[in-house]
């Protein structure tokens, strides 16, 4: 608990006795603030309300009576800011293995202990008492994390991306969200509306987007066509067909003549197969 947060308590406990350190006060009149108390919980820092037992209560007055608004603080623990949950022995080879692979997740370094602790004649269901995120804030506290040992796991695979800008436009349709629709006959009905758009593989740049209310084959011509109009023909255009059958239309496959072409007059339109992960990830 900080400095700030003990403060708090000493404030919030004082102002739940203030009314009753008036020496004048009856019988009565401190019978009636603790009906008033039940009847009103308060609201500590921690922002949850509850209600203090009269023992409470009187025990404040008391601590407040002879120590001041200090003894209203709560007390440091005496073993603050030391490891209580975890032995030190398990504790040595949890940063020891953190250190050796900055990486290795809580989880597999409780695994590793757990593997570890019997050769060493500790008890493994200590490692099993361990909470995670306990083991977590222990690291963090000495700056036993990926992010202070600056060291970043090592990437095994790299996704393929297009070499430059305009090198391959990939197009991809996705649900949208359900808009109103009324009609005299259904005046709450709401249709589900689909988003498509045509992005530049290299820059993730969306070079032209709509919603509409169905995803085919005419609206992607047309978004096809306003992309090349703003941004010029790319070299190549990937057309997923794993969602939409409707890509499959001699107008934007070449056969109606007005697919995209390089600067050959070449056609340069791809279009997926089906069950492929190609355009997986963009």
């Amino acid at each position: 608990m900080t400095n700030a947060e003990r403060e708090a308590w000493a404030l919030f406990r004082y102002r739940l006795i203030s009314p009753l350190l008036d020496p004048a006060l009856t019988p009565g009149d401190r019978a009636a603030y603790h009906q008033f108390v039940v009847a009103h919980p308060p609201t500590p820092p921690t922002g949850v309300p509850f209600l203090p037992s009269a023992r409470s209560l009187r025990r404040y007055q008391a601590t407040y009576r002879r120590g001041g608004l200090d003894a209203l603080r709560p007390q440091r623990r005496a073993d603050g800011g030391t490891r209580r949950s975890i032995p030190d022995p398990l504790w040595d080879q949890a940063a020891l293995l953190k250190r050796e692979a900055p990486q290795r997740s809580a989880t597999q370094v409780c695994a590793l202990l757990a593997a570890w602790a019997p050769t060493v004649g500790l008890d493994p269901a200590a490692v099993g008492r361990i909470r995670r995120a306990t083991l977590y804030r222990q690291w963090h506290q000495v700056g036993l994390t990926r992010r202070h040992l600056a060291v970043a796991a090592p990437k095994r695979y790299r996704r393929w991306e297009a070499p430059s800008p305009g090198a391959l436009w990939q197009s991809d349709v996705m649900n949208g969200p359900w808009i109103p629709d009324p009609t005299a006959e259904e005046p709450t009905r709401t249709r589900a509306t689909y988003c498509l758009v045509f992005l530049d593989d290299y820059s993730r740049r969306v070079v032209a987007g709509r919603f509409a209310w169905a995803a085919d084959a005419a609206l992607l011509e047309a978004l096809l066509a306003a992309a090349v109009a703003q941004w010029g023909a790319p070299e190549r255009v990937y057309c997923d067909l794993c969602r939409s059958r409707d890509y499959a239309d001699r107008s934007v496959t070449g056969d109606g003549g007005r697919a995209p072409r390089d600067r050959a007059g070449r056609h340069n339109h791809r279009l997926s197969r089906k069950a492929k992960s190609e355009s997986a990830g963009r």
